[in-house]
């Protein structure tokens, strides 16, 4: 019988994809659209990339695309983080906000650490089957930066768009659908770390089944949402004297 998680990561993979060809399509030249684009793509990668090791299923296979595949979701989640800055502010507020770079050599030291880092131990050989142990320390790394950018998004959304247009208002429903996404994104990281040190296999499948689902769905509301900000970019013209703090 072929494992649910399969049929999500294949299906997750080539939604990556196709949102990511349609958001270019809509604007190639808006920066925002380029980092979302590219974080769907590295989503769609990290999924993609934990099917192959399911599939192979050797220590080298985990050794490698597990550590693809977190880092590919460490930046999709970083250039969401960018995508955000610039579609609640501008491109000019994003350029000139010093923090970005402070996170992408946060990100680039995280990620280096986990290239570099044996984490990974095999606890025993079995027919079929590769039973590992995985040191949670670099795996707490990633999520705590995961939760922290995908936090200061979401605080983006609510400051910057929700709280800025009346509800009704044109932009008003495709701002909360970008809030849900990132939402989803945040309830994706807990629902990993259970599925992390669950110990009973049956249900360790069933929160990554959730795992999985949820960051496919968080996926889809940012996707839908990157139609028309004009409304919103009206709003940012009127604000564009505020400092950029985030």
């Amino acid at each position: 019988m072929i494992p649910p998680t399969y049929y999500i990561e294949v299906f997750g993979f080539i939604v990556g994809l196709i949102s990511a060809i349609a958001i270019l399509l809509k604007d190639s030249k808006y920066l925002a659209n380029i980092y979302l684009a590219l974080a769907n793509i590295l989503i769609g990668l990290y999924l993609i990339c934990i099917f192959i090791y399911d599939i192979i299923n050797e220590l080298w296979a985990i050794n490698v695309f597990l550590r693809i595949g977190m880092i590919s979701l460490l930046f999709a989640t970083l250039f969401i983080y960018y995508a955000m800055i610039i579609i609640m502010k501008s491109v000019q507020v994003f350029k000139e906000t010093k923090l970005i770079y402070v996170n992408l050599v946060i990100g680039i030291a995280i990620a280096i650490y986990f290239i570099i880092t044996d984490f990974i131990h095999q606890k025993e050989a079995s027919v079929g089957n590769v039973n590992i142990q995985i040191d949670m320390i670099p795996l707490a790394m990633i999520l705590v930066y995961l939760f922290y950018l995908t936090t200061i998004s979401i605080i983006i959304t609510f400051k910057f768009g929700i709280n800025r247009i009346s509800k009704g208002e044109k932009g008003y429903s495709k701002i909360r659908s970008f809030g849900v996404g990132l939402i989803l994104f945040i309830l994706t990281l807990f629902v990993n770390v259970v599925s992390q040190i669950t110990e009973d296999d049956s249900l360790g499948v069933t929160f990554d089944v959730l795992t999985f689902s949820i960051l496919v769905l968080g996926m889809l509301f940012i996707s839908f949402s990157v139609l028309d900000f004009s409304s919103l970019r009206r709003k940012k013209k009127e604000t564009s004297s505020e400092d950029p703090t985030l």
